[in-house]
């Protein structure tokens, strides 16, 4: 009893101030005897001025300096394992890219939610060494040299966030090595948005393997299917889809000439695909008319073509008469009809010479070779070559006949139709165009209907062209044609990536910033000798002020009338008490004020 009553005094004799000192950790196991007077009284000023520590101070410090050995917290291996991670995400990032780049866009995952995970994994791991980093600096700045006490809030509020990194950043004024850290995070702000930056969606018009395109192109063509006898009928005249279009061409302005295609999307191409047809040419011969004029005019070709005016006659066809220009043709390509015209288009009665025009036409067997697209519901054919050309000369080479049909052979394949086939055709197109167009008593009739529109024209070309193209609509797509098909290519919008690259390059800087902070960080530390705290909060209560500077904290509090219940006060405080990190003799380190304060 009387020791505890004589515990009790002394604790009683201590001065409210001594007491409210006691409060601290470390001070507290200091005696009251043992508190030095100044500083400056130190022979050493970074040595803890010497003393008697307290048992159980010696005992935290033999613990201290037994089980930090060997640590891995010492070895860095949770900034290393971060830094690592945002190296493979940041790879696992590039690979990705890499892969999708030029590519069409995955349809199971998007590409924007891989980036956004690897994007995610790499910020987050590149964090974890950069706050450690911030926090370790701040041993090595109070290490080096004393500094103001309330770096040490600037620091700490730096390792928290961009708000905390900005001050700090301000504080330093980019002097220091925190600065790096500071850095990092501000602009790690922009670390996502960048990313999304990194790709662009292009959209590409791309050929489709698994769907079909296809176009009509006949090689042979038939007027009755290959596995069924023809009646005695269908050899006496024209197939009368042959004769359909043939009427089709002459009486319509604006007839279907479109073959039958297919395209499974809405944009096809074919590319050089040849097929049977039947081709037109006119040529003016009105130079070779002898024209014989009274109160009407007769006009009358060298072949035997004639219009006789002082009969009525305005117009006249003739299918059985001699070439005149076309003299060499029937040697060069298989002709279905050569027709001659002579008109007075437009007038009531041959009487102006100048009037009467004349004009020689043939419809001919031949071969062509196309391109086509089909693109916005727009079909487009464009004849890129033709098999004999006949084009105003006769000048040709021949090509090959075959005794049993009508053929051409081109590039390794025959074209053509059957003798009989040919000839009714040939004979159905004389019947139908050869007549006269005549006017009698101011009224004017037609021998052959098919004559009218040629009139209504004042043209004989446009309904032979007419007709050739009709003509070759049946070939190539009727039910009865050897129609092969020719294949194409379908096109399809799809989306792509294309990887912009220099988008990159804030995450990689980033990431090098932080790797060159770690690295950095480390040294500085083994150089100062600052301990290897970083971020934890035992450092301040086991290595806080020294008595000293404690006293001199809590008597600026005490002076200004300042309370110590909230941050800013302790940061107004703490401003201008400067403070060093020092190691006692008993080798904790302590903050400690080097100079009295003025």
């Amino acid at each position: 009893m009387s020791v505890q009553k004589a515990n009790a005094d002394s604790l009683a004799s201590i001065p409210l101030r001594q007491f409210d000192q006691s409060a601290h950790p470390l001070v507290s196991s200091v005696n009251d005897g043992d508190r030095p007077t100044t500083p400056q009284s130190y022979e050493n000023p970074h040595s803890f001025p010497p003393g008697r520590s307290h048992s159980r101070y010696k005992h935290y410090n033999s613990r201290l300096s037994q089980q930090g050995k060997g640590r891995h917290h010492d070895w860095w291996i949770w900034e290393f394992i971060g830094i690592a991670t945002s190296g493979l995400s940041l790879a696992a990032m590039i690979a990705v890219l890499v892969h999708f780049n030029d590519r069409k866009w995955p349809d199971l995952i998007t590409i924007n939610s891989m980036l956004s995970w690897t994007a995610t994994f790499a910020k987050s791991a590149m964090l974890i060494p950069v706050t450690e980093c911030i926090s370790q600096i701040k041993w090595i700045w109070f290490s080096e040299r004393d500094r103001d006490l309330a770096d040490m809030e600037y620091f700490d509020e730096g390792s928290r966030g961009p708000w905390g990194s900005m001050r700090l950043l301000i504080r330093l004024r980019a002097r220091h090595l925190g600065v790096l850290g500071a850095i990092v995070t501000l602009v790690a702000l922009a670390f996502d948005p960048v990313v999304q930056e990194i790709i662009q969606h292009d959209s590409r018009i791309v050929e489709v393997n698994n769907k079909t395109a296809v176009v009509a192109a006949s090689e042979f063509y038939r007027p009755y299917k290959p596995d069924t006898v023809p009646t005695m009928a269908s050899f006496r005249s024209a197939p009368l889809p042959m004769k359909g279009a043939i009427y089709n061409g002459l009486f319509a302005n604006r007839p279907s000439i479109r073959p039958y295609f297919s395209c499974s999307s809405g944009n096809c191409t074919w590319s050089n695909y040849s097929s049977l047809a039947v081709c037109s040419t006119c040529q003016n011969v009105t130079s070779q008319l002898r024209v014989n004029c009274t109160t009407s005019c007769d006009a009358k070709l060298p072949g035997g073509a004639a219009l006789l005016g002082s009969n009525g006659t305005l117009m006249s066809t003739n299918a059985s008469s001699d070439p005149v220009f076309f003299k060499n043709v029937s040697s060069k390509a298989h002709i279905l009809g050569l027709f001659q015209n002579i008109a007075a288009f437009g007038q009531l009665s041959a009487k102006d010479a100048s009037k009467i025009k004349a004009a020689e036409c043939i419809l001919y067997l031949c071969v062509h070779s196309y391109t086509s697209t089909f693109d916005n519901g727009e079909f487009n054919e464009t004849i890129l070559k033709t098999w004999p050309d006949l084009n105003l000369t006769a000048e040709t080479i021949s090509p090959e006949r075959i005794n049993e049909g009508n053929f051409y052979t081109v590039s390794g394949k025959k074209y053509g139709m059957t003798g009989t086939t040919f000839d009714k055709i040939s004979e159905h197109l004389r019947i139908l165009l050869e007549g006269t167009v005549d006017n009698q008593n101011n009224d004017i009739t037609f021998s052959m209907d098919a004559l009218q529109p040629i009139w209504d024209a004042q043209s004989f070309d446009d309904p032979i062209n007419r007709t050739a193209a009709t003509m070759t609509k049946v070939i190539r797509d009727g039910n009865n044609s050897d129609s092969n098909l020719s294949n194409g290519v379908v096109w399809e919008q799809s989306l792509y990536v294309t990887v912009r690259w220099w988008w990159l390059t804030l995450p990689v800087f980033l990431f090098l910033v932080t790797t060159l902070q770690l690295v950095l960080t480390i040294l500085r530390t083994r150089r100062s000798g600052a301990g290897l705290w970083r971020s934890s909060p035992l450092a301040l209560a086991f290595h806080g002020l020294d008595r000293n500077t404690y006293e001199i904290a809590t008597d600026r509090l005490k002076g200004s009338r300042l309370a110590g219940d909230n941050g800013e006060n302790l940061l107004n405080a703490a401003k201008g008490i400067r403070v060093m990190m020092i190691r006692a003799e008993d080798g904790i380190m302590k903050l400690t004020s080097p100079h009295e304060e003025k």
